[in-house]
């Protein structure tokens, strides 16, 4: 199978790969999502649909927030993200 020749990355390469840096970029942007509109949020399930008017960096495509908490604090706001904790607790 090959498998002695293949490489997976790892902490022996400098820097940050394409995915991480992708995630932290969408994370940035929930963030700015959340400070623009911090009661509302952008609306349920808009975060792709608005993610190029608050995204610092334009990299050519959207990435997914890949966190829930980030997603639900920039799509619903501060109240949103209150009412989820307090369901969850």
């Amino acid at each position: 199978m090959g498998l002695e020749t293949r490489q997976s990355g790892g902490a022996h390469e400098a820097g940050r790969d394409q995915a991480a840096q992708g995630r932290l970029l969408a994370w940035e942007t929930a963030l700015w999502m959340t400070r623009a509109n911090p009661i509302t949020g952008v609306g349920l399930n808009n975060f792709i649909a608005n993610y190029f008017d608050f995204v610092p960096v334009w990299e050519g495509k959207v990435y997914a927030v890949h966190s829930t908490w980030l997603k639900m604090l920039a799509e619903a706001g501060l109240p949103g993200l209150f009412i989820m904790l307090t369901v969850i607790a």
